[in-house]
């Protein structure tokens, strides 16, 4: 089982619908953690759609909200492999946008979260869909995890 010493979960969404356990996210992450050898700890945010849309518009130049945002470390820090204690990055989820989307579109509301969870998380290690090839192969991740999911549901 994955040590939940390595994600760590701030919630900072006082008007969120619901908001899914810790041990949800553990269970969500666990199989990309043990796919992708994952040694190092990603810090979770849970925000409401007003601090997600401040911080889209600060960081991405986009004034409106979003499901999530991913901050890689990974990929943008100095000296990153030296140094066991930086984060992986960190992943912020707003849920009652993602809970929006899922009423909107008719998804199983957990089956979306964890949807976008994986998305930001793979987006974390590196993985965009900046063309058609990238967006395929993003998609094929997505999926492959979705689908060992699914049964759990």
């Amino acid at each position: 089982m994955l040590n939940k010493c390595l994600i760590n979960i701030k919630n900072f969404c006082n008007d969120c619908i619901f908001i899914p356990s810790n041990c949800y996210f553990y269970n969500c992450l666990w199989r990309l953690y043990v796919f992708y050898d994952i040694k190092r700890y990603i810090n979770i945010v849970l925000v409401n759609e007003k601090k997600i849309s401040y911080l889209n518009f600060k960081y991405r130049n986009k004034n409106k909200s979003t499901n999530i945002l991913s901050f890689s470390y990974y990929l943008y820090k100095y000296n990153f492999y030296n140094n066991n204690f930086l984060s992986l990055g960190d992943i912020i989820l707003s849920p009652f946008f993602i809970f929006k989307e899922s009423k909107y579109n008719n998804y199983n509301y957990f089956f979306h979260f964890f949807h976008i969870l994986i998305h930001g998380m793979l987006h974390i290690l590196g993985f965009k869909h900046d063309n058609l090839l990238e967006y395929k192969n993003m998609k094929k991740q997505e999926y492959f995890f979705l689908f060992m999911f699914k049964n759990n549901l």
